[in-house]
């Protein structure tokens, strides 16, 4: 019997070994047919970082070296602990054996860990098939780019050119230059803010495709900042660029000298061989920043909400290249983009509170859901006290079945209750939909549109919204805002991408839930303007007169000017209405506006202006205007039914709030000619700090919180073409804690300031305090706890006609 057992266990053994090597063989087989695909991921541009507020562009590459493979590339967000699943970004690629593909998408602005996304590619699609293995990158890291960090991209034949923009860190601030290859130029106008400036020299622009062209003219009308170099090389560097150009090519010269740029940048410049610069004619409405016997040699203008500068030399060749002005050169040049020299010194703005509550809340706001009727509710509730009460006893009394209550009743209750949720999710009706938009006019008759927007969901499921004409969006939540969370069980929200627009796919929604969704910022090519225009200066009556050259019926009209708030009312296109200065109620900050606009009804909830009220706080804060001088701008409010959104494919039935917003440019010069600059329209810009304290704080924008040591601040004049200053009056609050001292550029020495006077100053007297359009100003203090009211001015003069 043993025999036989040990024969018959043998035998089982061998049995299950064959099997088991049988397996290995096969799933050896199956492991050399599986497909093998390797990515490389290249997030930012020239650094994996990205400019907060900026989406982040990144490159893939996929090679495949096995067999015919097509399915999804997938990035995952982890939003973990912030009580919402992740979301997801795919694109559908096919591979062929042995090819090689690039794909790029965008994605938020955020700190990435390897912890808090994963890369993969799923066969077949990302619902139905599996995650195919791949080696390369399986997670993005990125970090933030310091929040006054300036961003200037080069396109440029010398690996080396505009490297000397590093001397400007020398005075506590961060400029970081990032050489672009052109092959990794995004051909997506949202992908380049995180660049503020795009310098290009010597380069043939020619050889940028012509969606690249577009994505940087686009960047350009959003509000970037492009800078066309000169020399023998202009020609190919701006040629695809002469709609934007701020001059007009005409040739090349050698110079022995650049004195004018010599006295610009404060240091010698000497040319020990001749120099080429180029020469130019500057376009109508361009402004000429330096000049030298008539010789063009640095200008820019506006084109749409942005800037086009030109400097009429190669940047990198010597001896400019390596010169010790380029830092006050630069300096003055980039004069609008360079962050202030406190960036050492955080900032803290005592005003409204980021956006993001407010806008999170104006989106739960539909009007067509109403409550059911408190008179239906106590009719349904009558109902079932009557049925559980007396009517159901009289009828188990009847058929003598009492007990039968303790089933009945239970019964009767959930019974109700399940009617009542659905008499309460059919009355809410079908999907509904709702768009809340900031339309920024920039003067030229185009715009810039950003969208949130939210869809109401009555049954839950998996809708699939289609959003055209976008290019980038995210979930609405304040956990997306700065950096991604750790990879969670679900993902709630995926978005692709095609020609025509988005495809948002959600998944697994709630019963009477809402989905609510940002979307990046798009071009409105025919958008209109809304104009300011000023007939006088005059202190004592400042008025001009604000016209409707847009299509649409503008609701609720004014005009923030001065910090003054001037109400309008309605205005139908092409119409026009006169406003005056000399009243308007005062404004501290945006959420003073947003009241002083829609005040609140008799009850607290009765707010029913509460969209409106976030689209202003909103567009502040992306403005940065929580204190300090709000910017004058003419506002308004469309509302509309409809729009192009679509839910399965099927139109929804949706409302549209906008706001219209045109900054105002004032130029402080009446029709007369004559200048009056009040010191309420200028806000003061903190170059420099030495004081003991971390931080500095705004308060009102008229006050400022210092402690032991002092501050530099200056006030820039606007660029008025022909501007005669003649008359400074300054006032300064009776404070002995603080010493106030204007800047003498002619002495070079500060001049102090009786606390409390009066300081008039006039004529000749006044150049050297306005030297190069600049008012500076220092403010020192021995005391840790002090409160410095900025001094109140104002500036006088005439345009020479």
């Amino acid at each position: 019997m043993y025999v036989k057992f040990q024969r018959f266990y043998k035998a089982c053994l061998s049995g299950c070994l064959a099997l088991g090597l049988l397996g290995v063989g096969a799933s050896g087989v199956a492991a050399a047919a599986e497909p093998q695909l390797h990515i490389e991921a290249q997030p930012g541009l020239a650094a994996p970082k990205v400019k907060e507020g900026a989406w982040l562009p990144v490159r893939f590459t996929l090679s495949n070296p096995g067999a015919d493979l097509e399915g999804d590339l997938v990035v995952r967000i982890g939003r973990q602990g912030s009580g919402q699943p992740d979301f997801s970004y795919k694109q559908h690629v096919e591979l062929p054996q042995g090819g090689v593909k690039t794909v790029a998408m965008l994605l938020p602005g955020i700190v990435y860990t390897k912890e808090s996304n994963h890369i993969a590619f799923y066969e077949h699609s990302v619902e139905d098939g599996s995650e195919v293995a791949a080696t390369g990158d399986t997670a993005l890291e990125v970090s933030m780019t310091a929040p006054t960090a300036l961003q200037v991209g080069v396109l440029a034949a010398g690996a080396d050119t505009l490297n000397f923009l590093a001397l400007l860190n020398a005075d506590n601030r961060q400029v970081d230059v990032l050489h672009v290859q052109a092959a990794d130029m995004p051909d997506n106008a949202l992908a380049l803010h995180n660049l503020d400036v795009l310098a290009i020299n010597d380069f043939a622009s020619d050889t940028l495709t012509p969606a690249q062209l577009q994505a940087i003219a686009r960047w350009v009308e959003q509000g970037g900042e492009l800078l066309l170099a000169g020399g023998a090389g202009f020609p190919k560097t701006a040629g695809p660029f002469a709609g934007l150009s701020p001059v007009t090519y005409t040739g090349t010269a050698a110079v022995t000298a650049l004195t004018a740029l010599a006295e610009a940048g404060g240091k010698p410049l000497n040319l020990s061989v001749p120099f080429t610069v180029s020469l130019a004619k500057p376009v109508a409405g361009a402004l000429i920043d330096v000049q030298q016997d008539g010789q063009l040699l640095a200008a820019h203008r506006a084109y749409g909400s942005g800037t086009v500068g030109y400097v009429a030399y190669d940047l990198a060749l010597d001896p400019l290249a390596s010169w010790p002005g380029n830092a006050g050169l630069w300096e003055r040049l980039l004069a609008d983009r360079l962050p202030n020299g406190a960036n050492n010194v955080i900032i803290n703005r005592m005003g409204p509170y980021p956006s993001f509550w407010q806008l999170d809340n104006a989106l739960d706001y539909f009007p067509q859901l109403k409550p059911p009727k408190l008179g239906v509710l106590s009719l349904v509730l009558l109902a079932y006290a009557i049925i559980v009460g007396p009517l159901l006893y009289l009828v188990l009394r009847k058929w003598d079945r009492r007990e039968w209550a303790w089933v009945v009743i239970p019964a009767l209750a959930v019974l109700t209750s399940i009617g009542i949720f659905q008499f309460g999710i059919s009355s809410r009706g079908s999907m509904l939909a709702q768009q809340l938009n900031t339309v920024e006019l920039n003067g030229t008759g185009q715009a810039v549109q950003r969208t949130a927007l939210a869809l109401f969901v009555p049954k839950g499921g998996s809708p699939e919204l289609g959003l055209p004409g976008v290019e980038a969006a995210q979930p609405l939540s304040s956990a997306a805002t700065a950096a991604a969370q750790r990879l969670g069980s679900s993902n709630g929200w995926t978005m692709s991408t095609s020609g025509t627009g988005a495809s948002i796919q959600l998944h697994r929604v709630p019963y009477s839930s809402i989905s609510k969704t940002v979307t990046g910022e798009r071009t409105l090519p025919a958008a209109g303007t809304l104009d300011f225009t000023l007939k006088s200066s005059a202190p004592d009556k400042l008025s001009g007169v604000v016209t409707n050259h847009t299509q649409q019926q503008l609701l609720s009209v004014g005009l923030l000017i001065n910090n003054k708030w001037l109400q309008i009312g309605d205005l139908a296109p092409g119409a026009s209405a006169n406003v005056e200065a000399s009243g308007g109620s005062y404004v501290s900050d945006p959420s003073s506006l947003a009241d002083l606009m829609f005040p609140y009804g008799v009850m607290q909830n009765s707010d029913t202006n509460v969209r409106e009220k976030a689209l202003l706080t909103d567009y502040f804060y992306n403005r940065n205007a929580g204190a300090s001088l709000i910017p004058p701008a003419v506002f308004g409010f469309v509302r509309e039914s409809g729009s192009d959104l679509t839910v399965d494919g099927h139109p929804v039935r949706s409302e549209q709030i906008s706001l219209w917003v045109q900054p105002v440019s004032l130029q402080f010069a009446g029709e007369d000619g004559r200048i009056f600059i009040p010191g309420t329209a200028l806000a003061p810009i903190i170059t420099s700090t030495e004081m003991t304290a971390g931080a500095i704080d705004y308060q009102d924008g008229q006050r400022v919180h210092l402690s032991s040591g002092q501050l530099i601040f200056e006030y820039r004049l606007p660029q008025l073409p022909g501007a005669e200053y003649s008359r400074l009056q300054l006032e300064s609050e009776n404070n002995n804690a603080v010493t106030l001292k204007l800047w003498n550029a002619q002495t070079a020495a500060w001049e102090a300031l009786e606390p409390g006077a009066k300081l008039v100053v006039e004529n000749d007297k006044l150049q050297p305090f306005i030297q190069e359009g600049v008012l500076r100003m220092q403010a020192a203090t021995t005391q840790q706890d002090v409160w410095l009211t900025f001094p109140a001015f104002s500036l006088e003069g005439a345009v020479q006609r």
